[in-house]
């Protein structure tokens, strides 16, 4: 049976069009996969090395594994505390901040109040009352942005969870899979 390059082409857009909606649509769980794939990548020549030294290629990969995870959460360790105290210094310096920025103003307040007339500086009051809701929508703003970090953290726990142990098996697997994708090749 021969299918016409007309009809071929129409199967293949269909896949590749399938292929990425089908990425598209997973694409929050893809992280975790692809560093695994990129850290296998990465330290499949290790692996080898190691593995020419005797070593058998799964003792080889549980060793590399464990140590570039530990050097990993140990960096991480290292760094955590000096974001928190960023963070938590930030957060408590907000207040006098904004007391600072209230105390710049002040001088501005009693220029402007010397200078314009008391009608237009309730003009200007009821201006400053409608920017309330332009301050609210900030607020939304920045609690929204809470809650995409809470599910940054999220991905970021999969991604320290399921990262190394498609990384062990694709190390360990390494050189059958690239093997495999030669011979479709």
């Amino acid at each position: 049976m021969t299918v016409s390059r007309e009809r071929q082409f129409w199967i293949w857009l269909a896949v590749l069009v399938v292929a990425i909606s089908f990425i598209v649509f997973v694409s929050s769980i893809l992280l975790p996969f692809v560093a695994g794939m990129a850290v296998a990548y990465f330290l499949d020549p290790l692996a080898d090395k190691l593995e020419s030294w005797g070593l058998s290629r799964t003792l080889a990969t549980v060793i590399i594994t464990v140590s570039f995870f530990v050097a990993v959460v140990a960096v991480l360790f290292l760094i955590f505390p000096l974001l928190q105290g960023q963070i938590v210094g930030f957060f408590q310096k907000v207040p006098s901040l904004i007391e600072n920025f209230e105390a710049w103003l002040a001088p501005l307040k009693e220029t402007l109040a010397e200078r314009i007339p008391s009608e237009k500086l309730e003009k200007l009051s009821e201006a400053s009352k409608s920017y309330g809701g332009a301050i609210v929508k900030w607020l939304g703003g920045l609690l929204k942005g809470v809650w995409q970090g809470g599910v940054a953290l999220f991905n970021a726990l999969s991604l320290i969870l399921i990262t190394p142990v498609v990384s062990f098996y694709l190390l360990r697997d390494w050189d059958k899979v690239v093997s495999k994708v030669d011979s479709w090749l």
